[in-house]
C-alpha cells in the first residue's frame, strides 16, 4: 500500500479538512495553527480598591508546533476607588510581550498557557479568527477578557473591503462618579475606495451615579448616529477608520475585529465586531455544532458589580430548532455595600435551554431562548461559521444588562 500518500492525506485533513461527500470537514491540530494573529482585547478587573479597563493589541504567532510568542501594547485605566472623591488615571504604551505555549482539539478547542495562566479559545475551522472570553483571578483582583485574534494577511488594499458589514459592540466607561456600560449596532458600508458609510441601528446605555447614596441604576436607549467615514485598509490587514488603526481586517473578508481606548473626560474602552452581510442564506444554512463564549456586564444591583462569564455548545437542526449545553459559568463580583469590599470568582451551574432560530437572506440571526424567554439578535458570517451577537437584557425592574456573545463552528464533525 502507499503509506506514504496516506500519512500525507492524514497531515492534509489535519491542517486543511477533508471533503467527506458534499461537506467539508476540518479536523484541527496544533499543526493547524502556523502563522501570526493580531490579538484583540478588551478586559475589565475589579480588586478591593479598583476599577481597571485593559484595552491591548497584540501580535501573536504560532508555530505549528504547540509554542508561541506574543508582543504588543497595552492602554489602562485605572480608577481609584478608596478615595473622596475617586481619582481617575489612564497609562498606555505599557509593553505586553511574552512566550507562550497552546494546544489544539481537533474540534478546534485552543487552551494557550502564558503568564496570564491558561486561557480558552474557539477556533473557527478555515483558523482566520479566534474568539475567546475568560474569567482570571490573581489574589485579590478578579477581571474578565473579551477576546478576539485574526489572522495577518498580505497584499490587501482599500479594493478588498467592499460590501456592507453588520456591527456590534461594547464598551466600559469608568469616571469618577460613574460606572457605564453601553452597547450599540450599526450597519456599515465600504465602497472598496476608501469611503464608507454607517446607519445606527441601536443604543443602550446603563449608568450607575455612585456619589449618592445609595448608588442608583438607570438605563437609557439612545438614538444612534448615522453618518459618512474614511478609511484605510493596510496590507497586512490593519484598518484605518477616520484616522483610527484600532481595527483587523480577516483573510477571507467576513470578519472586522476592533478594540479602542480613549481618555477625555470620561475613559473607556470599547471591543467591536463587525461580519459581513451575506445573501441567500436560511435555517437550512445553519446545521451543525458550535463552540459559544459569552459575557454579561451587569450593573444592576448598586451592592455589587458583576461581571458573568459562560461557555457552553450550542446544535442547529437546519430546520429552525435548537439546543443549548452549558459547560462552565462564572460570576466575577466585587461586593461593594461591605468595608472593605471583597472580590470572587463565583462558580455557577450551567445553564441548558432548547431554543429555536431564524436566519435571514442577509446573515442576521433571531434566537428565542426558551430558558430566559427573550429572543436575541446576532450576525451570521457567510460561510457560517462565525456567529457574534451584542445584546441587552430587561430586567424586571426596567434596568437592562449588556452581553456579548461568540460562536464558533465545531471542527472535525
Amino acid at each position: 500500500s502507499n503509506n506514504g500518500a496516506y500519512i500525507d492525506e492524514l497531515q492534509y485533513a489535519s491542517i486543511n479538512g477533508i471533503i467527506h461527500g458534499q461537506e467539508e470537514i476540518y479536523q484541527l491540530s496544533n499543526a493547524s495553527l502556523n502563522g501570526t494573529y493580531i490579538h484583540k482585547t478588551q478586559s475589565t478587573l475589579l480588586s478591593p480598591t479598583t476599577t481597571e479597563n485593559w484595552s491591548s493589541t497584540n501580535s501573536i504567532t504560532f508555530d505549528g508546533n504547540g509554542n508561541c510568542e506574543y508582543t504588543g501594547m497595552l492602554g489602562k485605566i485605572v480608577r481609584t476607588d478608596t478615595v473622596t472623591p475617586r481619582t481617575v488615571e489612564s497609562f498606555t504604551g505599557i509593553s505586553n510581550d511574552g512566550l507562550c505555549t497552546y494546544n489544539v482539539t481537533r474540534e478546534g478547542a485552543l487552551t494557550i498557557n502564558s503568564i496570564f495562566g491558561a486561557t480558552s479559545y474557539a477556533v473557527n475551522p478555515d483558523t482566520d479568527t479566534i474568539v475567546g472570553i475568560n474569567a482570571y483571578q490573581s489574589i485579590d483582583t478578579v477581571g474578565s477578557g473579551a477576546e478576539t485574534m485574526v489572522k495577518q494577511s498580505s497584499g490587501l488594499s482599500n479594493a478588498n473591503l467592499i460590501g456592507t458589514y453588520l456591527l456590534g459592540a461594547q464598551s466600559i466607561v469608568l469616571t469618577s462618579t460613574t460606572t457605564e456600560v453601553w452597547s450599540w449596532t450599526d450597519s456599515i458600508t465600504f465602497d472598496g475606495n476608501g469611503n464608507c458609510n454607517y446607519i445606527g441601528i441601536s443604543e443602550y446605555g446603563t449608568i450607575r451615579t455612585e456619589d449618592v447614596s445609595p448608588p442608583t441604576v438607570e438605563s437609557f436607549t439612545e438614538t444612534p448616529d448615522d453618518g459618512s467615514c474614511t478609511y484605510g485598509l493596510a496590507s497586512n490587514g490593519i484598518l484605518t477608520i477616520d484616522g483610527d488603526a484600532s481595527y483587523v481586517f480577516s483573510p477571507d473578508n467576513a470578519v472586522i475585529v476592533g478594540n479602542d481606548y480613549f481618555s477625555n473626560t470620561d475613559v473607556v474602552t470599547s471591543i467591536e465586531v463587525m461580519v459581513k452581510q451575506s445573501s441567500g442564506l436560511d435555517n437550512a444554512s445553519l446545521v451543525g455544532t458550535y463552540m459559544v463564549s459569552g459575557r454579561e456586564a451587569d450593573l444592576t444591583d448598586p451592592a455589587s458589580t458583576e461581571f458573568w462569564v459562560w461557555t457552553g455548545i450550542v446544535t442547529f437542526d437546519g430546520n429552525g430548532n435548537c439546543n443549548y449545553t452549558g459547560t462552565t459559568e462564572e460570576g466575577v463580583i466585587r461586593t461593594e455595600n461591605v468595608t472593605p469590599p471583597t472580590t470572587e470568582i463565583f462558580i455557577g451551574a450551567p445553564d441548558n435551554s432548547s431554543c429555536t432560530y431564524n436566519l435571514d437572506s442577509d446573515g442576521t440571526l433571531a434566537i428565542a431562548w426558551q430558558d430566559i424567554g427573550v429572543t436575541l439578535s446576532y450576525a451570521v458570517n457567510h460561510d457560517t461559521t462565525v456567529i457574534a451577537g451584542t445584546h441587552v437584557v430587561t430586567r424586571p425592574s426596567g434596568v437592562v444588562s449588556a452581553a456579548i456573545e461568540r460562536m464558533v463552528k465545531s471542527s472535525g464533525e
